[in-house]
């Protein structure tokens, strides 16, 4: 709700802002991490920012020099701790990934299709099958170029699964241009709003929280010590003591206050998942022989026509993208995970504080 954030604060200071909102977990790093990649594209080349001629009429055209000034006299407000871990997450992701356009969809869709859950199993009725007699000798005749092998009736020998084609860019990117940068180009200050607090301390943690903006007053990063090799067995003898991971702890407190159902996060998405493909089966019957008149339809299939197979295949793509973009997300935001680091970051974070 509005009385809870900064926004009535950010309102009455006529500051403009836009507000970035993730429907599910993981979709705020995902922004982050492309918003990276596209801004290290255009600082490679391989982009560019559209020109004026390409803008509405009466569109205010800035440079690129214009707009990351622009963007460092404002800020970066983060509002609760699962924000902070996406944030983290999506920066160390656009910053260390290479820069290749890559078709995410494309990978997924030949993944699927050399699972064999769509691959129709050719029924062998007995009474049909000819007899074949068995080869004499081990060796098997090389079959035509571009056949796959034959069983014993007659029909194709199951292949493996092939790889997934590995994942094309548009254009070669030499490998200088391609690599992580070693430095992280300064970021604006960062405003974290993450209390757990009761109803009526809600409102001034807020206003507190957004002065802190107003009035412009940053500090350095505190960044995660480095981290030390543990002596050996130091598992075994001692029990590891929690370590303060610096500013990257902010907002670790209000885990504990997390509903308890969202630890079983993973396991009801695999549920999900198992019951969806044992009703699969069944749906792709029907489409199989509905499609070839091999039967009617039912006066049920009349008024609620069932999937096609192509209808099947597009709800299948839907649903496991839904499932591993869920667990991606949960796997970023949930209490026994840290939040991302990169030493790189160092330099690069700055803390808006009470002046």
């Amino acid at each position: 709700m509005h009385e809870v954030l900064p926004e009535p604060i950010f309102v009455a200071a006529a500051i403009d802002y836009d507000m970035v909102v993730g429907k599910r977990h993981g979709d705020i790093a995902k922004r982050i991490a492309e918003d990276i990649r596209k801004s290290r594209r255009i600082d490679a080349g391989l982009d560019s920012l559209p020109s004026q001629e390409a803008l509405p009429p009466n569109y205010p055209f800035r440079t690129l020099a214009e707009l990351r000034q622009h963007r460092m006299e404002g800020g970066i407000v983060i509002v609760g701790r699962p924000t902070w871990k996406e944030f983290m997450a999506g920066m160390k992701k656009g910053w260390t990934e290479g820069l290749e356009e890559v078709d995410h969809e494309e990978i997924l869709a030949h993944e699927l299709e050399a699972d064999g859950r769509f691959d129709e199993l050719e029924e062998v009725v007995e009474d049909k099958a000819e007899h074949i007699s068995e080869p004499k000798s081990t060796s098997s005749p090389t079959p035509a170029s571009g056949m796959p092998p034959l069983g014993a009736f007659g029909f194709p020998k199951p292949q493996a699964p092939q790889p997934t084609p590995a994942a094309k860019s548009a254009s070669p990117i030499p490998e200088a241009v391609n690599a992580p940068p070693p430095v992280i180009p300064l970021l604006p200050p960062i405003l974290c709003f993450i209390h757990q607090l009761p109803w009526r301390h809600k409102v001034q943690s807020g206003a507190e929280a957004a002065y802190r903006l107003v009035l412009n007053c940053t500090r350095p990063f505190n960044p995660p010590p480095a981290e030390e090799p543990a002596p050996l067995f130091s598992d075994i003898t001692n029990p590891p003591a929690p370590v303060s991971r610096g500013d990257l702890d902010m907002g670790k407190e209000a885990e504990a206050f997390y509903r308890k159902d969202l630890a079983s996060t993973l396991d009801a998405i695999e549920k999900e998942r198992a019951e969806y493909y044992k009703a699969l089966p069944e749906k792709l019957k029907t489409a199989r022989a509905l499609a070839r008149g091999e039967r009617e339809p039912t006066k049920e299939e009349m008024n609620n026509p069932p999937m096609s197979e192509v209808e099947l295949r597009a709800d299948r793509m839907k649903k496991e993208k839904r499932w591993r973009a869920d667990e991606e997300g949960w796997n970023i935001v949930r209490p026994d995970r840290e939040a991302e680091w990169d030493e790189r970051m160092k330099e690069a974070l700055r803390l808006f504080i009470d002046p």
